[in-house]
């Protein structure tokens, strides 16, 4: 006998869950748009590091890198056979782009691949703990862009340095808790501490 239709409260449990699925379709697709578009954003910063000032009085690390890479390939054990000033947890950062046993040109393009990597995974965990933390689409803006923009801030030191590596290992770390993985959380955190001795 009423006419009115029925309240929100009593719709159907299949349509409850339909739009329930439907919000969170809608918020992981805008949670990856901004992602992808902080890596774009990210990248084109790497880039623009290649050109104008930013070439100048260059401080280039990657010198001593290649060197600590190559004697790793060729089965040289760090602090033993020779003597290295970072910690054991930078060294996979030195050894990777030296696999093949390339000339330093080509470890140097390399290692800027793996940093642009470590930069990327990043913002990933970035967005993950964002995520968790329930944060607004405006807040997960400014931080995924100001992370992506940080490289013209820092100069092309970002380029040359293993800084990313550890900044990578130490964020998941940080979004791992977040997301209730204490375990896995705490083990990158660790690894973090281990590459870059915070």
């Amino acid at each position: 006998r009423c006419w009115l239709p029925p309240p929100s409260p009593c719709e159907r449990p299949s349509e409850r869950r339909l739009s329930v699925l439907v919000k969170s379709w809608s918020a992981s697709t805008e949670a990856r748009r901004l992602f992808l578009g902080a890596v774009a954003l990210f990248l084109a910063s790497l880039t623009l590091l290649h050109w104008g000032w930013y070439q100048h009085a260059l401080i280039m690390d990657t010198v001593e890198y290649h060197r600590y890479g190559e004697a790793m390939v060729h089965g040289h054990v760090p602090y033993r056979d020779f003597s290295v000033e970072y910690p054991p947890g930078a060294l996979p950062a030195f050894a990777a782009p030296a696999l093949g046993d390339p000339s330093f040109n080509v470890y140097n393009r390399a290692f800027q691949v793996l940093m642009a990597l470590c930069g990327i995974g990043a913002l990933a965990a970035m967005a993950a703990a964002l995520r968790a933390l329930g944060a607004s689409s405006e807040r997960t803006t400014a931080a995924l862009g100001f992370f992506a923009l940080s490289p013209l801030v820092l100069g092309s030191v970002i380029l040359y340095r293993y800084d990313l590596w550890p900044a990578a290992l130490t964020v998941a770390g940080l979004a791992a808790v977040l997301m209730r993985r204490e375990r896995l959380g705490f083990a990158a955190i660790g690894l973090g501490v281990a590459a870059k001795a915070f």
